[in-house]
């Protein structure tokens, strides 16, 4: 029987490491997902309460000299909201993905931008029945929320590894 090496141990550790680490992204990007569509089944006027109590909170903070109407920055909230949340995703979907890269020397970009949009389609969708309706504005914003969470978590990722080859 051949004796393991060091080299081999290490590559043991280290994927189990990137299964750990994949496995907590991708529950990570479930919950983020549940959390949208949960939101997405919430009615016009579950919704607005819930948005409308956190812009009233927000607005002194950001707000403080009242140069917003009511109704504009809790719009602005809305939107705001909808990005950070399809933001959260697309770190999540890029965290799986850079996580497969690293096991398959590939990067698979178009997986990793379209997870989101198709959830920020399917977002939408779920809204038209509960009468709410569907904006294609809201589908850009989504998706433009989740490119800066996959730019993120790139860039997290491209300084984490810079940093691990250096001490190598």
């Amino acid at each position: 029987m051949a004796a393991i090496n060091t080299k081999q141990i290490e590559n043991l550790r280290h994927n189990r490491r990137l299964t750990v680490k994949i496995a907590v992204y991708l529950v990570l990007t479930l919950l983020v997902i549940g959390f949208i569509f949960g939101n997405s089944l919430k009615t016009r006027e579950e919704s607005g309460k819930i948005s409308t109590g956190i812009a009233e909170i927000l607005k002194p903070f950001f707000d403080p000299h009242d140069s917003m109407t009511e109704d504009d920055f809790h719009s602005m909230i809305r939107k705001f909201a909808h990005g950070l949340e399809f933001a959260m995703l697309g770190l999540c979907c890029g965290g799986v993905m850079w996580c497969v890269a690293e096991v398959n020397k590939k990067y698979h970009v178009a997986a990793s931008v379209l997870v989101p949009l198709i959830v920020a389609v399917l977002d939408e969708f779920i809204q038209s029945f509960n009468g709410r309706g569907s904006d294609v504005r809201d589908v850009m914003i989504d998706f433009g929320g989740a490119v800066v969470g996959l730019a993120a978590i790139s860039l997290i990722e491209t300084l984490l590894s810079r940093k691990l080859k250096t001490k190598e």
